[in-house]
This record gives structure tokens, C-alpha cells and sequence, in this order.
């Protein structure tokens, strides 16, 4: 990822979807604690590298969460 993003041209984070509150506020702490270090780094990313990773959806100027699994074969 490099040096540090100015802040400017960092992704914005949406995480207001009610599916992804749901089962955000009901982490176990250490699941927790992985799933917001994991939103922190991918808050540092910029667009541009956004854009080469494959998977990712994006609306505007905001990454918009719509659902979190834990369990990632229930995805």
C-alpha cells in the first residue's frame, strides 16, 4: 500500500447498512477487533489502488458495506 494517503483522496467508508450493523455490534471482541483493523487499512487505500483489486463494489465516493460473514462459508 505505500506511504500514507493524503486524507483527501482516501475511500469513504459506508457502513450504515442495517445487515451489516447487525451482525457488526454482535462480534465476539476478537472478531471484532480483526473486522475494524481490516476497515481501518482498507480506509487507507485510495481509489486508485481500490480500482486494481477485483471484488470490490464502489458507489461514488463511498465504499458502501452491505453485509458482513463471519462464518466466510455462509457468504
Amino acid at each position: 500500500m505505500g506511504g500514507a494517503v493524503p486524507s483527501g483522496n482516501r475511500l469513504r467508508l459506508d457502513l450504515n447498512s442495517p445487515e451489516f450493523q447487525d451482525v457488526f455490534f454482535r462480534l465476539p471482541v476478537a472478531e471484532l477487533k480483526q473486522v475494524a483493523a481490516s476497515l481501518a487499512r482498507l480506509r487507507e487505500l485510495d481509489w486508485n489502488s481500490l480500482y486494481r483489486h477485483t471484488g470490490y463494489n464502489w458507489d461514488g465516493e463511498f465504499l458502501r458495506l452491505i453485509s458482513l460473514h463471519p462464518d466466510h462459508d455462509s457468504a
